[in-house]
């Protein structure tokens, strides 16, 4: 059984102008879609430092998040992702990373996940760096919003 991984900030929310965040396009979509279909989701949150709890209330998306399925990692070191990230992650979960689908926003995040060997990786980046992602080998897909993600990819 696939599990998905979504981080919190940057790609299941993104941080808006005024600093609040917002839902990614198709977000609520593959939420219920991956519920129906009984496929584990997983968020990771990089800090305690926002309350995730009042933004799952706020856009109503408990049901797609317990508190077991969301994970708290130490993470950022200079703003980048360190090269063992989702390596601790599968640790942490105990999930087989062959198994497991990331939807990551950078590069870094990345390579990252093809280290951990994660099954299969998405990356979700805004139109104009589409381009940029569309040429590295580690990624299965490249969208722009969760409307756009092949479905496929979901199979074990």
């Amino acid at each position: 059984m696939k599990t998905v991984i979504f981080k919190f900030e940057g790609v299941l929310f993104q941080k808006q102008k005024n600093g609040d965040f917002a839902l990614r396009c198709g977000t609520r979509f593959l939420l219920k879609e991956l519920k129906i279909r009984q496929i584990q989701s997983l968020l990771i949150q990089e800090t305690r430092s926002l309350d995730v709890g009042f933004y799952l209330t706020k856009f109503n998306l408990n049901n797609y998040f317990k508190s077991k399925n969301i994970v708290w990692v130490k993470n950022h070191v200079s703003d980048k992702i360190i090269s063992n990230f989702y390596q601790n992650i599968m640790e942490l979960t105990k999930l087989e990373p062959e198994n497991c689908l990331v939807f990551e926003d950078n590069i870094s995040g990345i390579r990252a996940a093809r280290k951990a060997k994660i099954g299969n990786i998405v990356a979700l980046v805004s139109a104009s760096d589409k381009y940029k992602y569309l040429n590295l080998t580690e990624v299965d897909d490249v969208i722009n919003n969760f409307h756009q993600f092949n479905r496929l990819l979901l199979r074990t």
